[in-house]
């Protein structure tokens, strides 16, 4: 069993200097924009948090997987072909695989995105690495192993 308290994660990173080489490389913490966490990737599902700023914006964008997002907290306006929806806290929004969306920061929000199955059969890596390998700042580790 794992767990995570999604309102205590800390703040994901970059690295120091820009061109220092590999995800190990010294690293200072990001706050003030939008940077995806994965807590975790399994071939069932990929589970994602992302921090908005109020006013932050994720352009029209689809992916291959079913995905489901759960309001943490804040609040959000989500827009897809057809419909524009405010969604705030305890939320859950669900969206068809390929299904084009945008998602706006109403208020500072934290948002739970889950990817099922991940990778869709859809999606290849095309022999270009483990779609499970991610980098060290992009990961964020159980409770217990914080």
């Amino acid at each position: 069993m794992r767990r995570w308290h999604l309102t205590m994660l800390t703040p994901s990173s970059d690295k120091v200097h820009t061109r220092e080489p590999g995800s190990d490389a010294p690293r200072a913490a990001t706050a003030g924009r939008s940077k995806p966490r994965v807590l975790f990737s399994e071939p069932e599902c990929r589970a994602v948090v992302i921090d908005l700023c109020a006013g932050e914006e994720m352009g029209d964008h689809a992916v291959h997987e079913r995905a489901v997002i759960a309001v943490v907290s804040g609040r959000i306006a989500i827009t897809n072909a057809s419909e524009t929806m405010e969604c705030e806290t305890a939320t859950l929004i669900t969206l068809e695989p390929g299904e084009h969306h945008s998602v706006r920061g109403l208020d500072a929000s934290q948002l739970l995105l889950l990817l099922a199955p991940w990778p869709a059969k859809k999606d290849t890596t095309g022999g270009e690495g483990d779609p499970h390998h991610l980098p060290r700042n992009a990961i964020a580790p159980p409770d217990d192993e914080a």
